[in-house]
Formats: structure tokens, sequence, C-alpha cells
């Protein structure tokens, strides 16, 4: 286990699979985590079985693992005011501009 900083929010990842620490490393604090999120085998399992191109990794366990955590912090994040919006960003005068589009886009 370990803590990951975001957008000021302690979170612990409770991972299985080497594949989401080194998704995370950029991120890990030594703190005290606000909330911690684990993925099920059952949840990892189900997950694998949903049709995905990208499972096809070299490690599709630790890849599917990172999807479930990602949804778990997801489901949490709302209380505590925040939750995960994917796009681009760029500033530009003091001022934050995000470009949202589907993933690969």
């Amino acid at each position: 286990m370990f803590v990951i900083s975001i957008a000021g929010l302690e979170i612990g990842i409770d991972n299985r699979f080497d594949f989401v620490l080194k998704m995370c490393k950029d991120y890990i604090v030594d703190k005290e985590p606000m909330f911690t999120v684990k993925a099920s085998p059952e949840q990892i399992k189900e997950a694998l079985a949903e049709k995905n191109p990208e499972v096809s990794l070299t490690d599709p366990e630790g890849y599917v693992e990172s999807i479930c955590l990602y949804r778990e912090i997801c489901r949490l994040l709302p209380k505590y005011n925040a939750f995960l919006f994917h796009s681009a960003a760029i500033e530009y005068k003091g001022r934050a501009y995000l470009f949202s589009a589907p993933s690969g886009t």
C-alpha cells in the first residue's frame, strides 16, 4: 500500500500488482490517506472478462486493477468536493483551459 496526492487529496492505494505502483510513482507522498481504495479479486476477474483491446498488455491483471482503482477513486471523490475530468489542460494568462474528448483523441 502507498499514498498518492492528487488535487490536494491524499488517497491510499492498496494494490496487488506493480503496474499500479509504476503508474502512480510521480504522485506518491509520505502522508496519511484521507481514504483508501482497493480492487477485489472479483472486480479484477470481472473486468478481465470484459472485451477491451487494451487488456492485451504484458500485465493485464495490473492494468485492469488500475482501472478498477480509478473507478473506485471516481466514486469517492464527490464526498471531497472533487471529481475526475478526462481532458488536456493549458494555462494562459493565469487561467486554465480544459479540452475534453474521449481517451486517445
